[in-house]
């Protein structure tokens, strides 16, 4: 059972002060899938937990669409981006 003298100091006497370091890098293995490693370790601090964490993950793309461009602007088309609506801006029509 809590002491119920500390419950209005609670959060001071759980608050964490660290300094945590991390990286992190990703990877296109195809246009569709993704591959991605994450690093964090503990340098110092209180009240905190010790160690170190590794993530590593895929990301999968599962749009059907890709984007056009055409070779002479580097525009993209508007129809193959939006599935064939025209975007508008509000107060009037795109150049």
């Amino acid at each position: 059972m809590a002491n119920p003298q500390l419950i209005p100091i609670h959060d001071r006497l759980l608050g964490t002060n660290y300094w945590h370091l991390g990286t992190d890098a990703n990877y296109s293995l195809t246009r569709s899938v993704d591959l991605s490693f994450s690093y964090v370790t503990y340098l110092s601090g209180a009240n905190t937990h010790y160690g170190r964490v590794v993530t590593v993950g895929t990301f999968w793309n599962f749009s059907t669409r890709h984007l056009n461009t055409s070779p002479e602007s580097g525009r993209t088309s508007p129809s193959s981006s939006l599935g064939g609506l025209t975007p508008v801006k509000l107060g009037g029509s795109l150049p």
